[in-house]
């Protein structure tokens, strides 16, 4: 079976976005030489010269461009189309779940990175969602309704002194609500998740205090 070809793809596209997602993740030039490879783990760029003809957009049309991309997609973990600037969104899931909530890409891919980096931020998140019901939906869309209120006054101009301070006063006691109402909810709902989590970290907090720790760092 023959090899899909793809004809005149758009060579200053595709530059562009290697050369973003190697600054964006850090790589040297070797380091993404090193990681493109076919399905067999074999490298695909050998020469620093024709990688950099490929970051350059100089390189047009190689035969065997398809199989690049598709090891680039998979070194970088996005699409295909991500690649050649066919679409804003790096990884298909993105796009659902934009479809689903209404969230930026950024937003999503925080999201993504979140999940990774601060499980407990994740958890905390869920529970949120998970537990507001509609009293407390309708509390949060009235604050955002206070928020929305104040930034149009102040911005229309239509404020004194005296109206500025009892609308301070307003915003100061609603994010204390916000905050009590929150906090209700994570305790309640994530008791055992903190607990756990506190655990964990007493324990820590004893070894670096130990004996132990301080004679094997001395």
């Amino acid at each position: 079976m023959g090899r899909k070809k793809i004809h005149n793809y758009d060579q200053t596209a595709f530059a562009r976005r290697i050369c973003e997602l190697q600054k964006h993740n850090g790589y040297t030039d070797q380091d993404v030489m090193d990681g493109v490879v076919d399905e067999y783990g074999n490298t695909l760029i050998n020469d620093a010269q024709v990688y950099g003809s490929y970051k350059s957009g100089k390189r047009r049309n190689p035969r065997d461009f398809p199989i690049l991309l598709q090891a680039f997609a998979k070194f970088y973990d996005v699409t295909a189309d991500y690649l050649l600037e066919l679409d804003d969104n790096p990884k298909p899931q993105i796009k659902s779940v934009q479809d689903a909530t209404g969230l930026s890409v950024d937003a999503v891919r925080n999201l993504m990175s979140f999940h990774n980096d601060f499980p407990a931020l994740i958890k905390m998140m869920d529970t949120l969602l998970s537990s507001t019901d509609e009293n407390g939906i309708a509390f949060l869309l009235n604050l955002y309704n206070q928020i929305l209120s104040d930034y149009r006054d102040n911005r229309e101009g239509n404020t004194t002194s005296s109206y500025d301070m009892d609308k301070m006063q307003q915003r100061i006691l609603k994010t204390q609500q916000a905050y009590n109402y929150i906090s209700a909810i994570v305790q309640s709902n994530m008791a055992e998740y903190l607990d756990k989590e506190i655990a964990t970290r007493e324990d820590e907090n004893d070894y670096y205090h130990s004996d132990d720790f301080i004679n094997n760092n001395a």
